[in-house]
């Protein structure tokens, strides 16, 4: 299985907030080469029609999601 995410993400305090927006690509472990391989011609084609991200991110496992968001 390969999955696209875009996410928004309120950051900032009391006074200031402003919103980021995160591009995750996950591949599962299941996935053959050819179907990884068209996952970054998919993903380039995505990023040129979403222009506004402030991250993009590809997850193989869902430790390095976890790690990411604790800025491990």
């Amino acid at each position: 299985m390969r999955l696209f995410a875009f996410t928004r993400i309120m950051t900032g305090d009391e006074l200031s907030k402003r919103a980021k927006f995160a591009l995750i690509t996950w591949i599962g472990p299941q996935v053959s080469v050819l179907k990884r391989a068209k996952m970054s011609t998919d993903k380039s084609l995505l990023k040129s029609v979403v222009q506004v991200r402030d991250l993009s991110l590809c997850a193989e496992k869902r430790k390095k999601l976890t790690t990411y968001q604790r800025g491990v």
